[in-house]
């Protein structure tokens, strides 16, 4: 029996996979499982060519995909992310190469309402418009002054 349709409440695209995120508060999850983008724990070189459920997750309000990885937010203000972490974009403090093939909660934020991912780069907001940014600085994309290499957990941004 199939799943009932649920309106859905975002959508997101990345490289080789999609995800969406229904009313409900599940998100589900399609395509390339390389640095274990799918976020179930399958082993990375696993693809799916129909949607999946990634089903350590209930209760989220928003999802972003970046270019190798996947962020959501939960309805408690907490951001949780998977994938790639070479530049230190799932934000657990230090990079890595190891595929992260489960959803993680991202370090230090609390109180968050909206996020937003980029190329190899994250981003959240708190309600009173506080910033932080962390992973890939290149080209200076975290807005703190600086076009280093990279920042592996949350950074507020200056003069926001």
């Amino acid at each position: 029996m199939d799943e009932p349709c649920l309106p859905l409440r975002g959508y997101g695209a990345g490289n080789n996979y999609s995800v969406v995120l229904k009313s409900d508060g599940t998100v589900w999850i399609w395509g390339s499982n390389d640095r274990g983008l799918l976020g179930t724990g399958a082993p990375p070189s696993t693809a799916v060519n129909r949607p999946v459920q990634v089903s350590s997750l209930s209760s989220i309000t928003a999802i972003a995909a970046g270019t190798g990885h996947v962020m959501v937010l939960n309805s408690d203000g907490t951001v949780w992310a998977w994938g790639s972490n070479s530049l230190g974009q799932v934000g657990l403090g230090t990079a890595d190469f190891a595929p992260h093939t489960t959803p993680v909660q991202v370090t230090g934020l609390t109180g968050i309402v909206a996020i937003f991912a980029g190329d190899h780069v994250s981003y959240a907001v708190k309600r009173h418009g506080t910033m932080f940014g962390w992973g890939a600085t290149f080209f200076g994309k975290l807005g703190d002054g600086t076009a280093g290499f990279s920042v592996n957990s949350p950074k507020q941004f200056p003069g926001l």
